[in-house]
C-alpha cells in the first residue's frame, strides 16, 4: 500500500521508520521498511526509530557513507550522495567490500585468494578514479576497502565512521 500510494502520487522519496527488530520478532512482524525498499519505484530514506531524534543534515557531523560494488545501481546511489554532499557541504566515505568466496565440489579448484587480490586491486583503481573526480568538484572524500561479508562490513565501518547518512 505504501509503494502503491507513492507511485500514484508520483513521489520522489519515501521516508519510513524501522524498528530494527531481529530474531523471532522480525520473523513474526516482518519488516515493512525492508519490503518498501525492495519494491518502491523511487528512493527510500529509512530512519531507525530509536535514532530519529539524532538526525540532522545541517548539524556538525555532516558525513555520508557510500558503500559501492561499482554496479549501475551503486552509481545511481553515489550520484545521489554527491548531490547531497554538495548541497550540505558533507564529507563522503566511499566503501568497497571484497566479498569472501567459499566453494565446495568442482569449484574448489578456483583460486579464491588470487580472485580476492584481483578484486581488491580493481577496487582500488576504481575508488581512486572516483575520488579524483570528486576531489576535482571540491567534495571531501575518503575511501576504504574491506574484505568480508558486505552487510557486516558496512555496519562495522558505519560504527567507526559514524555517518549521518548511509546511501546505498
Amino acid at each position: 500500500a505504501i509503494c502503491e500510494t507513492a507511485r500514484k502520487q508520483k513521489a520522489d522519496l519515501i521516508v519510513i521508520s524501522t524498528h530494527g527488530f531481529t530474531g523471532l520478532k522480525r520473523l513474526l512482524l516482518g519488516s515493512t521498511a525492508e519490503r518498501v525498499v525492495r519494491h518502491a519505484h523511487c528512493s527510500v530514506l529509512t530512519v531507525h526509530g530509536q535514532h530519529a531524534k539524532d538526525i540532522t543534515i545541517t548539524g556538525k557531523r555532516r558525513k555520508i557513507l557510500v558503500p559501492t560494488d561499482f554496479s549501475e545501481p551503486a552509481e545511481v546511489a553515489l550520484q545521489s550522495a554527491v548531490e547531497i554532499a554538495q548541497q550540505f557541504q558533507m564529507k563522503l566515505q566511499l566503501l568497497y567490500v571484497v566479498p569472501v568466496h567459499y566453494s565446495t565440489g568442482e569449484y574448489d579448484a578456483v583460486d579464491f585468494a588470487m580472485l580476492a587480490v584481483e578484486q581488491k586491486r580493481s577496487g582500488q583503481k576504481q575508488l581512486a578514479k572516483i575520488k579524483q573526480a570528486l576531489t576535482a568538484k571540491k567534495i571531501a572524500v575518503t575511501t576504504t576497502i574491506r574484505t568480508g561479508r558486505p552487510a557486516s562490513e558496512i555496519v562495522e565501518v558505519a560504527e567507526d565512521f559514524d555517518p549521518d547518512l548511509i546511501v546505498i
